[in-house]
């Protein structure tokens, strides 16, 4: 890949796996009775926003998630 398609493949390929740990941590956050439902929104949203930054700014360390699936 060149550059701007490993920045670019970084870029979502870390909103993937923010929206993957977000959506394991809200899950454990609300039925563990942690934060209630509403505040967990707010930390699912502030780290899909987190890793969508970092891969951003460090693409090769999320941009194989787009290579993985766009081989299938």
């Amino acid at each position: 890949m060149s550059r701007i398609e490993t920045r670019i493949a970084g870029f979502i390929g870390g909103g993937v796996a923010g929206v993957a740990i977000g959506v394991v941590s809200l899950i454990i956050a609300t039925n563990f009775g942690f934060v209630p439902l509403s505040l967990g929104f707010y930390g699912f949203v502030g780290c899909v926003v987190l890793f969508t930054i970092i891969g951003a700014i460090w693409p090769k360390w999320f941009a194989w998630i787009i290579d993985l699936l766009s081989f299938w």
